[in-house]
This record gives structure tokens, C-alpha cells and sequence, in this order.
């Protein structure tokens, strides 16, 4: 099921469509592919387009580190992460 991911200001910028397995993929506000979220375990890992790991959400302690490990901040900012910049 496709959902709409809006902004601050309401506007598109993009949508995830969730699916069955537990994983989800993200789109750009024109419907192009930007990455996926995979459940394994106890994390939520993103992926980008072409499948290299950019983070995961541990959902043990609530925090969202980078795939070395490092901190990047509380709760789950995998989304997020997709449209920065």
C-alpha cells in the first residue's frame, strides 16, 4: 500500500509503499525508487537505490546509528534520512 510522505509545509516529497515482508520502499515525489527499509531482527536497515547499506534503526534502544555503527540520533530516522539536503 502506497502512502504519500509530505513535508513541514504539507507539500509531496515523496511515498513509501509498504509491503507484506516487512519491507517498505522509498520514492521520490516523481515515483523514481531512492531506497528500501528491510527488517532483520531487531533493526530496521535502509538501503539506497542500489542496494548499499546507508543505516539502520536499532529498535532495542530507540536510536538510528550509520552502518559503522556511529550514532546519528534518537528514535528512528531512517526515513528522514532519504531526503536530506
Amino acid at each position: 500500500m502506497r502512502q504519500d510522505l509530505k513535508d513541514s509545509r504539507n507539500q509531496k516529497i515523496g511515498s513509501i509503499d509498504s509491503q507484506l515482508n516487512g519491507r517498505s520502499t522509498i520514492y521520490n515525489k516523481v515515483g523514481s525508487k531512492i531506497g528500501e527499509l528491510r527488517p532483520n531482527g531487531h533493526r530496521l536497515e535502509a538501503f539506497d537505490k542500489v542496494g548499499r547499506k546507508i543505516a539502520y534503526w536499532d529498535e532495542n534502544t530507540d536510536t538510528t546509528f550509520e552502518p559503522n555503527g556511529r550514532k546519528i540520533g534518537k528514535g528512528n530516522m531512517l526515513v528522514g534520512l532519504f531526503f536530506q539536503g
